[in-house]
């Protein structure tokens, strides 16, 4: 997959001894490749989108005298994907025009660190995150009348095809599958 682009907001609020921070993010990413090995006639191009709502503890370590402050995160998100998969030439009854990939929520965790520091007036934070996206609610969806072939693209279907065979083309997801992002980030802070 490729990587594509990022959108996010952040709210963090300080509480006793801990700061909270809350974020909303959304990203796209695709990929294209062959279907069958060596014929670049027959390909598939997916395009797919993520809406994540993330939340939890940050833990800060403040320097005294520094413009710099670190700090660690850790979160749980929900993840809303969807997208898009588009064949050429494909076998199997795929069909050549554009399909819709079915909306598909999961819970998932991460976490990471940054640095909080001022450039000018301007107050930034400088973020890199592990996301794992799928945790919990990982399945396999379809409809056994349908093009089975098809539904292995047109759903997440991130755990395995219960009727996978080995070599089967039509049940081709043989495995559960993860979901997971490194994220680098920079964020322009808003006092409220």
């Amino acid at each position: 997959m490729s990587s594509g682009y990022n959108f996010h907001g952040k709210v963090r609020l300080g509480l006793l001894f801990i700061n909270a921070f809350g974020e909303i993010g959304y990203s796209t990413f695709s990929g294209d490749g062959e279907i069958i090995a060596g014929n670049n006639n027959s390909s598939v191009d997916v395009k797919n989108k993520i809406l994540s709502l993330r939340l939890g503890p940050e833990f800060k370590f403040d320097i005294p005298l520094s413009p710099i402050t670190p700090y660690f995160d850790a979160f749980l998100s929900l993840n809303t994907f969807s997208g898009t998969v588009q064949f050429k030439s494909a076998p199997n009854g795929l069909p050549s025009d554009e399909k819709n990939i079915e909306s598909a929520s999961r819970i998932g965790i991460g976490g990471g660190g940054g640095i909080l520091f001022s450039l000018g007036g301007l107050k930034l934070d400088l973020n890199i995150q592990y996301h794992l996206m799928n945790l919990a609610g990982k399945k396999f969806d379809g409809d056994p009348t349908k093009n089975q072939r098809l539904e292995s693209y047109t759903f997440i279907n991130d755990d395995k095809d219960p009727a996978a065979l080995l070599g089967s083309t039509a049940h081709i997801i043989s495995d559960s599958r993860s979901i997971n992002a490194i994220e680098f980030k920079l964020t322009v802070l808003f006092g409220i």
